[in-house]
């Protein structure tokens, strides 16, 4: 991968609010507050005016619960905004899910460049119903079905499994 060389302008999307769901429709909180479903959910449903995500269970279930959902499905990214499925793993069970607001193709070739809001969790953010969004950089190359971090000077050595990209639905 090449080196990072950019300059990102998300003032737009990051005042999106919209009155189509509020706080209290969250089904992910109290319980999972703080968690990536909750902050999916505060982002999709609340701020990008979506009515439901594609699940109320853990991260790992959105794919399948998308495709029932009449949500679009893809194995890269289809229309920005899109909701960023990955699979669980074996330091986590339950998979992640994080917002893309911003996706370039061929970054360097065959990989995307995406940019995500997301709840980062931690031990430190379970149950915290007042965690922040962070953005972060993800590098997706599609035939491996693969994503890496940016970990602010270099990319995770992990890589995470890719289930693939959601958008549309209610």
């Amino acid at each position: 991968m090449r080196a990072m060389s950019f300059v990102i302008c998300t003032a737009g999307l990051l005042g999106l609010v919209s009155s189509a769901a509020n706080a209290a429709d969250n089904p992910f909180r109290p319980a999972f507050c703080g968690q990536c479903t909750d902050g999916a959910w505060i982002y999709w449903c609340q701020r990008l005016g979506h009515a439901k995500t594609p699940s109320v269970r853990h991260a790992k279930y959105w794919w399948d619960g998308a495709a029932t959902g009449g949500y679009e499905r893809s194995s890269a990214p289809g229309t920005v905004p899109c909701i960023l499925v990955i699979d669980g793993w074996s330091a986590n069970q339950f998979g992640h899910v994080a917002v893309v607001t911003y996706a370039t193709k061929d970054w360097s070739p065959g990989w995307y460049l995406l940019w995500t809001q997301q709840f980062n969790y931690s031990p430190s953010t379970a149950g915290n119903c007042n965690a922040k969004f962070q953005g972060f950089w993800v590098a997706y190359h599609p035939s491996s079905r693969s994503c890496w971090y940016w970990q602010g000077q270099s990319w995770s050595r992990t890589s995470f499994p890719v289930r693939g990209f959601v958008w549309g639905g209610p």
